[in-house]
């Protein structure tokens, strides 16, 4: 946490650190309100959460269709 808001304050004011672990749905609606409290709005939102592994994907190889 610590170095999300020293990363934060040194963007300047137009950014801000918070933890969240969008998975549960309560963090993200806190995570919502205080980018509303802050900002006064939400003009964009981009889904950035994922994962990857590295090599190559499974895959299922079969001769029929469906």
């Amino acid at each position: 946490m610590e170095a999300g808001s020293r990363i934060a304050a040194e963007l300047g004011a137009n950014a801000f650190y918070v933890q969240a672990d969008i998975s549960d749905k309560a963090a993200g609606e806190r995570l919502l309100a205080a980018t509303i409290e802050r900002f006064g709005r939400l003009d964009i939102l981009v889904n950035n959460a994922g994962w990857t592994t590295a090599g190559p994907r499974p895959c299922r190889i079969t001769t029929s269709r469906r």
